[in-house]
């Protein structure tokens, strides 16, 4: 993956959880926070990412760094997004 590749990672990842975040609050989901928190954390690891690309330090992902990816859409996808597709879903 390249610099550019990760550029463009970091810019959707921004997009992408900003415009979740808007709708979380939008529906008054209560658990907002613990989304933000866990954004933040994936922001701050591909931001991580970058800059040892862009200092010339790392010439790849490691597998490291992808099995965190990995692991942590699966757990974000599989638990936090679908809690928060339940919420919207359900009756108030």
């Amino acid at each position: 993956m390249g610099i550019f590749s990760i550029i463009k990672l970091v810019e959707y990842t921004k997009y992408h959880f900003q415009h979740e975040e808007e709708l979380m609050e939008k529906e008054g989901y209560p658990s907002l926070t613990e989304q933000k928190n866990e954004h933040e954390r994936l922001l701050r690891t591909t931001l991580e990412l970058q800059e040892k690309v862009a200092s010339g330090s790392s010439n790849s992902v490691s597998n490291d760094t992808l099995v965190f990816l990995n692991n942590w859409l699966v757990t974000h996808l599989m638990g936090l997004d679908a809690a928060f597709a339940k919420f919207v879903h359900e009756p108030r």
